[in-house]
């Protein structure tokens, strides 16, 4: 059996505590709602993801009064990240709520 982590806090500091390179799949959820924090998030896989690891991030398709949204943080992993290839795995609309996505981050084909 594989360990399982949960951590909460500022993603710049994650790696420093758990190591890098170590992880095989890495699960986020609303950590893209600002420009910086999706910088630090970027970072954090990069440090954390093995070279073949994979990362889901659940996110608001735009993130209102704060100013991240999905297509920001797609221009982002593209700069930060250019071995890296991200994609839509879900869109979900309910048609009463914000739209939200679910991406995949992982080693380019």
């Amino acid at each position: 059996a594989h360990p399982v982590g949960f951590y909460s806090g500022d993603w710049g500091s994650l790696s420093e505590i758990v190591g890098t390179k170590c992880y095989d799949i890495i699960l986020t959820a609303e950590t893209i709602y600002e420009e910086p924090a999706a910088c630090r998030l970027i970072g954090c896989l990069d440090d954390l993801l093995r070279p073949e690891g994979v990362a889901y991030i659940a996110a608001k398709s735009y993130y209102f009064g704060v100013g991240g949204s999905v297509q920001q943080f797609e221009q982002q992993v593209q700069e930060l990240l250019p071995k890296r290839s991200l994609e839509r795995v879900k869109l979900i609309q309910d048609g009463s709520s914000n739209v939200r996505e679910i991406l995949k981050l992982s080693a380019e084909n």
